[in-house]
């Protein structure tokens, strides 16, 4: 067994979160990245992990569905109640609940969350229910085109995709020219993996963070959380530590699906009025890439729709 000290481990993963994988020199952490990787790496066949466009991007679907919707709804009610000793959250355990329903519906006539086959979607969601078994979750009740109702939804000859980074990595693999292909999402997997891996940073925990602390202010009239603020400016840290020396978001010479999924999310960060200049390598690549990335203004205007409400919010 290798011992790895906590001041080295912080230098292979800026977050200092588990699990974390070395393989041969290339770190990476985030569980379902990880996932992605071996089986793109080291599997036999595609089997896991597809190669087909469609059967990928509804791996990658569940995948942040687990991530976003299934794991952070049972943390939101379960993890106060036991590391802040706070009392059950009625709405936290209704959300909970919804989002079993969304994972029974997409079961529904199928015996693999993401198909008729065994895949790495079936690996993360089933480590994540039965966390919910053992936390005594009662799975006894849970026995199409978009079942959580959200948007964006993409409708492509009759195949519905839905979530964002999906989408995009969909998009760019059905699509894509081959050059368009090995700048925006990598066929080689130790750049693909480090693509997914800022992808679900920025679903799992800058855009998380961004909506726990500002959405409760906006949608339920709810006081300033400054924990919650804390935890914005942790996020932005681990950021502007990945940018460090880098041009992109995910390393390389080249934009990425991440660098799009970021941009977006800060542009959020920014008309909400949140000052992140103070973050040197954040702000440096955020205005540097704003001329790389594809529809930068559109995005922008549709954001600028929300600044009314974000003007409400305490900062």
């Amino acid at each position: 067994m290798k011992i790895i000290l906590i001041s080295s481990f912080r230098l292979i993963n800026p977050q200092h979160c588990i699990p974390t994988l070395v393989d041969n020199g290339f770190a990476l952490w985030e569980s379902r990245a990880i996932c992605a990787y071996l089986a793109e790496k080291y599997g036999k066949d595609d089997k896991l992990y597809p190669k087909d466009p469609q059967k990928r991007a509804v791996v990658n679907q569940r995948l942040y569905f687990d991530m976003g919707t299934l794991y952070q709804r049972f943390a939101d009610y379960y993890y106060p109640q036991i590391f802040a000793k706070q009392p059950a959250n009625a709405e936290n355990e209704q959300k909970m609940k919804d989002a079993v329903s969304f994972l029974n519906t997409f079961l529904g006539g199928h015996k693999y969350v993401a198909g008729d086959s065994l895949t790495i979607a079936d690996l993360t969601v089933l480590a994540t229910i039965s966390t919910y078994d053992v936390a005594g979750f009662d799975l006894s009740k849970y026995p199409h085109l978009n079942p959580q109702h959200c948007v964006p939804t993409l409708v492509d000859n009759g195949f519905a995709l839905w979530e964002s980074r999906a989408i995009m990595c969909y998009l760019v693999e059905k699509y894509g020219k081959p050059a368009q292909i090995e700048s925006l999402y990598p066929t080689d997997p130790q750049r693909r993996a480090t693509v997914h891996q800022r992808l679900y940073f920025d679903m799992g925990t800058l855009y998380q963070r961004f909506g726990d602390y500002y959405y409760p202010q906006i949608f339920e009239g709810a006081p300033a959380n400054e924990l919650n603020y804390v935890k914005i400016g942790e996020a932005l840290t681990f950021l502007d530590t990945l940018l460090e020396g880098e041009q992109f978001v995910a390393k390389g010479n080249a934009i990425s699906l991440a660098d799009i999924s970021v941009y977006a999310t800060l542009t959020t960060f920014e008309v909400a009025g949140y000052d992140f200049s103070t973050y040197g390598n954040v702000h440096r690549w955020y205005k540097s890439v704003v001329d790389c990335i594809p529809g930068a203004e559109t995005n922008r205007s549709w954001a600028e729709a929300a600044r009314p409400f974000f003007d409400k919010v305490k900062h």
